[in-house]
C-alpha cells in the first residue's frame, strides 16, 4: 500500500512561494534595475569597467539582510502554537515539511539570481559577446554567499521560539565574535599596562567567526578584475583567499543545514511563543547575555565613573536575571539568584587575576637568548632637530642584531617599571613603542606610551637611560631609518629602465627675511615647495653626503636634553606642538627642511614591491655636506624642470 507521509509537499512549497511572493518579487526588482536594466542604458561599462563583478561588493548585505526575512517567512509556522499544530497535523512527516520550506525560502533569492543571470547573458550576446568568466563567477559567489547566510539564519530560526527572537539570534551570531573581541581589547588595554592586542591567530580565528566580516575583506578584493588592454575581454579572476572563504562557508552551511534538520525533526510543538526554544540553550543564552552585558556596560559606565572591575562584576549580575526575566517572561526570578551569583564570583575571580596581573603580564620580558628578531611597528620619542616627525618616528623595521636587540629588550624592561611619580621636573617629551618578539616560544606584542624626563637619563634602568642607548647608536639609527637597505640597493647600481625620485625642501617657516642660499631663486621664497631629482648619479651624490653627514652626527641626530622642544608624532596620534616662545624662533637658524628619497620602478610594475624604497629625513642647516651638493646641483635641476630661465628668474611650469 502506498504510504500517505512523504519528504516534499508540491503543495505546501506552492502555497509558501505564492503566500510570500513580496520577498522574492522584490528582490528580482531591485537587481533587475542593478544588473540588466543598467547594463541595457549603458552596456559599455559592464562590457569594458568591470561593473558586473563590482556588484559583488554589495551583494554581501542583499544576502545577509534578505536572508533572515526569507527564514522568518517559511518558519512562522513556528512562532505560534495554532500554526504549529496545524502543521503538525499535516499528511506529511516533520522532516518533510523542513525540506519543503527550506527549498522554498532558498529560492526566495536563488530563482531570481538565475534569472538575472540569463537576462544579463542574453545581453551580452546581443552585444555581440558572451563573458562567461564574468557571469559566472558573479552567480558562483552570489549562490555561495546566499546558501550560507540563508541556511545560518534557519539553524537560528530553530534556536528561537519568536519570531523576533530569530533576526536578533541571527545578528548577534553574525557579529558577536567580533564585537565581543574589540570590547575585551579596549578593557585588557586599561586593565594590562603594555597590552597591544591579541596575537594574530586570534583575531583570524575572530575573523572566520564573523561571516560578513570575513566576506567583506574578501572585497570582493578577492574577485577583482583584470583589463590587459582596452578593449580586451574582462577576466574573472578568484585569489586564494576567497576561493577559501566560499569553500569553508559552504561546507559549514552543509553542516548546519544537517543540524537544522535533526532540530526541526525533534522540536517541541510546546515551544512556540518561547525566545528560546531548545532547552539546553538556554543557560548558554542566560549566562552569554550576563557577561556580554557586564562588559558592555561595565565598560560605558567606567568611562563615566570609573571603576572598571567592580563595574563589570555588577552588571554581569544584572544581565544575568534580566535574562532570566527574558527567559520565564515574568519579573518574578529573584529567587533564582544561584545563577547570577555563580556568574558573579567567576567574573569577579577573573577580573582579579587581570587586575592584581596574577599572570605576571606586565612585569613580563623576554630573555635577551630567546629572541631572535624585535619588530617594531612604531616608535615615536622626542627629537630636538626642530622639525616634523619623518621616517625614524614611524616604526615599521625589523632588528636581528643581537646588539640593538638588547638595547630594545632594556627599553621595554624600563617601561614596564616604569615609576613617573617619582621625577617632579615636567616632562622634556614623550614616547611611545608598539613591538613584536619573535621568540623560540612564540610572538609576544607589547605597546607602551609615556612621559619621557630627562633628569633621569643617567639613571640605569629608567626609559630616558635606555632612550638615550638607542639615540647614541648612529648604526641603529641608520637602520631604523631604512637607510641601510637603501644603501644595499644604490650601491647595485639601480634596476634598469627604473625611473628614480627624491623629493627635498619642504619648509616650515616663512623665510622671506632669511638669506639662506636656495632663497636666490623666488620659487622658495614663500616655503614648502619642493624640487624633484630625478637622475640617479645626482641620488647617489646626495645619498652619499647625507651618510657623511648622518655618521659625523650632524644630521638624524635625537637627544633628551636641549631646547625643550617637544614633537609627539604619528605614533601617539599627537600635532606636532612647539612650546618654545615665538621669539626664540630664528628663520636663519631653525630653518627644518625634509627631504623625500623615494626611490622606486614606478614604470616597471613587476618590480615595485621588491624594489621600493621610500624614506623621509629632516635636514637642519648643520648638516654642511647634504646642503652643499644639493646646492651645487639644484641650478641645472631647476633649468631642466622649468622653475627658472637662465636668468634665474621663476615661471610656472
Amino acid at each position: 500500500m502506498r504510504s500517505g507521509k512523504s519528504y516534499f509537499n508540491m503543495a505546501l512549497f506552492k502555497k509558501t512561494v505564492t503566500r510570500w511572493w513580496p520577498i522574492w518579487g522584490t528582490y528580482l526588482v531591485i537587481w533587475f534595475f542593478i544588473l540588466p536594466f543598467s547594463m541595457f542604458v549603458d552596456h559599455s561599462l559592464y562590457l569594458y569597467n568591470g561593473n558586473i563583478t563590482d556588484t559583488l561588493r554589495g551583494y554581501i548585505w542583499f544576502a545577509a539582510l534578505y536572508s533572515p526575512i526569507c527564514a522568518m517567512a517559511v518558519l512562522s509556522h513556528l512562532y505560534w502554537p495554532r500554526s504549529a499544530n496545524f502543521y503538525g497535523t499535516l499528511p506529511v512527516k516533520r522532516q518533510g515539511i523542513f525540506l519543503t520550506q527550506y527549498t522554498a525560502g532558498l529560492c526566495f533569492t536563488l530563482v531570481p539570481n538565475l534569472i538575472i543571470f540569463l537576462l544579463t547573458s542574453l545581453l551580452y550576446v546581443s552585444y555581440g559577446s558572451f563573458n562567461a568568466g564574468c557571469m559566472f563567477g558573479w552567480l558562483a559567489v552570489t549562490t555561495a554567499e546566499t546558501f550560507f547566510f540563508y541556511t545560518f539564519a534557519i539553524l537560528c530560526g530553530l534556536f528561537a521560539g519568536h519570531v523576533l527572537a530569530l533576526p536578533v539570534f541571527y545578528g548577534v551570531f553574525n557579529c558577536v565574535a567580533l564585537l565581543f573581541s574589540l570590547l575585551l581589547n579596549e578593557v585588557f588595554r586599561e586593565a594590562y599596562y603594555g597590552f597591544a592586542g591579541f596575537p594574530e591567530w586570534v583575531e583570524e580565528v575572530i575573523m572566520w567567526l564573523t561571516p560578513g566580516a570575513r566576506f567583506l575583506r574578501a572585497g570582493w578584493g578577492s574577485v577583482y578584475v583584470v583589463i590587459p588592454e582596452r578593449g580586451d575581454p574582462l577576466k574573472f579572476v578568484f585569489s586564494e583567499y576567497g576561493i577559501w572563504t566560499l569553500a569553508v562557508y559552504s561546507a559549514v552551511a552543509v553542516i548546519m543545514l544537517a543540524a537544522s534538520y535533526g532540530l526541526y525533526k525533534f522540536r517541541r510543538t510546546e515551544s512556540a511563543g518561547d525566545v528560546v526554544a531548545v532547552a539546553r540553550l538556554r543557560p548558554v543564552f542566560k549566562y552569554g547575555v550576563a557577561v556580554c552585558s557586564g562588559f558592555f556596560l561595565g565598560y560605558v559606565t567606567d568611562a563615566a565613573v570609573g571603576g572598571l572591575p567592580i563595574w563589570i562584576v555588577i552588571w554581569t549580575v544584572v544581565g544575568c536575571f534580566a535574562a532570566q526575566m527574558i527567559l520565564d517572561k515574568s519579573f518574578r526570578v529573584f529567587k533564582k539568584w544561584h545563577g547570577a551569583l555563580v556568574a558573579g564570583l567567576v567574573v569577579a575571580a577573573a577580573m582579579l587575576v587581570v587586575t592584581l596581573d596574577l599572570t605576571g603580564f606586565e612585569k613580563r620580558v623576554p630573555e635577551l637568548e630567546d629572541v631572535e628578531s624585535i619588530e617594531v611597528n612604531s616608535f615615536y620619542a622626542r627629537s630636538d632637530d626642530h622639525g616634523a616627525s619623518d621616517s625614524a618616528d614611524w616604526g615599521d623595521f625589523t632588528l636581528t642584531d643581537r646588539d640593538d636587540i638588547e638595547k630594545f629588550i632594556d627599553l621595554h624592561r624600563a617601561l614596564a617599571n616604569n615609576e613617573l611619580g617619582r621625577y617632579s621636573g615636567g616632562s622634556t617629551g614623550y614616547m611611545s613603542i608598539n613591538m613584536t618578539y619573535h621568540t623560540s616560544h612564540g610572538a609576544i606584542t607589547r605597546a607602551y606610551s609615556t612621559s619621557v624626563y630627562s633628569e633621569a637619563k643617567d639613571e640605569e634602568g629608567t626609559v630616558p637611560w635606555a632612550l638615550e642607548r638607542i639615540f647614541s647608536d648612529r648604526e641603529l639609527y641608520w637602520h631604523i631609518y631604512g637607510f641601510d637597505e637603501l644603501e644595499t640597493f644604490m650601491q647595485g647600481g639601480g634596476v634598469p629602465d627604473m625611473s628614480y625620485s627624491f623629493n627635498c625642501y619642504a619648509y616650515g617657516y616663512d623665510l622671506s627675511d632669511s638669506d639662506e642660499p636656495e632663497l636666490e631663486y623666488d620659487y622658495f621664497k614663500n616655503g614648502g615647495n619642493d624640487v624633484d631629482i630625478t637622475r640617479y648619479a645626482d641620488i647617489k651624490a646626495v645619498f652619499d653626503a647625507l651618510k657623511e653627514d648622518f655618521f659625523a652626527g650632524r644630521l638624524g641626530v635625537r637627544t633628551l636634553s636641549g631646547s625643550g622642544y617637544m614633537s609627539t608624532g604619528p605614533a601617539g596620534g599627537y600635532a606636532v606642538t612647539e612650546i618654545r616662545p615665538p621669539e626664540v624662533v630664528d628663520p636663519k637658524t631653525d630653518v627644518s627642511r625634509s627631504i623625500h628619497i623615494t626611490i622606486g620602478p614606478s614604470n616597471v610594475h613587476e618590480a615595485y614591491v621588491e624594489y621600493r624604497r621610500s624614506i623621509y629625513i629632516n635636514v637642519t642647516p648643520t648638516a654642511e655636506k647634504t646642503l652643499s651638493v644639493i646646492h651645487s646641483i639644484l641650478p641645472r635641476i631647476m633649468e631642466e624642470q622649468g622653475l627658472l630661465n637662465y636668468e634665474g628668474e621663476y615661471y610656472d611650469k
